[in-house]
């Protein structure tokens, strides 16, 4: 194996990911206005009675923050801190995902009770996987396409952050925190509501928190490892 012709490999990759961030993250907003601003049955899992108030809050909350940074990062070019922060946000938003979704449907992490929960409310809404186990959780349409949309642009966001040419090691330390910061907040409720949460619950959610904290972790690493080269 040629190492040097891997390693040329490796970065003309992530020279054309970091380059299709700003795009990815637009698109992942706009796909999750779109979602929760028309609640299209039977495609999506979220209520069917919410207000447009509610709907207004969860878009601010789930869609504008991607919309924003990929907006700024196309007539701005990345901006090391604006990135940072948002690749911990960014980490967080995909690693919830695999807890409510893609642990329980792929490892059958996930509690009795909120199964029970989840299966009653996916009733009748559209899928495209198959189901794994015995009445096992299987993702809704929306979230199918979510998940891997939210990974490249996870993946993307991280490279042009890696790329960006002012970033240095107090960027490093800022996406770190960012993330380390973002994690607890689960980490929090299961302490606050202890009572509620059961092991696999628990579990779940404790895998999904060390992902976004290893992950951010990394890039910070890799930021490092890059600024030397």
């Amino acid at each position: 194996i040629n190492i040097t012709s891997c390693a040329y490999r490796v970065k003309i990759s992530m020279n054309y990911l970091a380059s299709a961030a700003p795009y990815l993250q637009i698109a992942l907003g706009g796909y999750e206005c779109l979602v929760w601003g028309l609640n299209l049955k039977p495609y999506t899992f979220h209520p069917v009675n919410m207000s447009w108030a509610q709907r207004a809050m969860a878009i601010a909350i789930n869609g504008m923050p991607h919309i924003v940074h990929g907006t700024l990062q196309l007539r701005r070019g990345t901006r090391p801190l604006d990135t940072a922060v948002y690749l911990g946000g960014l980490s967080f938003f995909t690693n919830i995902q695999t807890y409510f979704w893609w642990l329980p449907y792929f490892f059958n992490i996930i509690s009795e009770p909120r199964a029970i929960e989840f299966t009653e409310k996916l009733d009748g809404l559209a899928t495209w996987l198959p189901e794994r186990f015995s009445d096992s959780l299987v993702p809704d349409v929306e979230h199918t396409v979510l998940f891997p949309l939210s990974l490249l642009t996870l993946a993307s966001t991280a490279a042009s952050f890696v790329k960006a040419p002012r970033s240095s090691s107090r960027h490093s330390a800022i996406a770190v925190l960012s993330g380390f910061a973002l994690a607890m907040l689960p980490g929090a409720q299961i302490i606050l509501q202890k009572k509620e949460f059961h092991a696999e619950d628990r579990r779940g959610l404790g895998i999904a928190v060390a992902n976004s904290i290893l992950f951010t972790t990394t890039v910070a690493l890799v930021n490092l490892w890059e600024r030397k080269a």
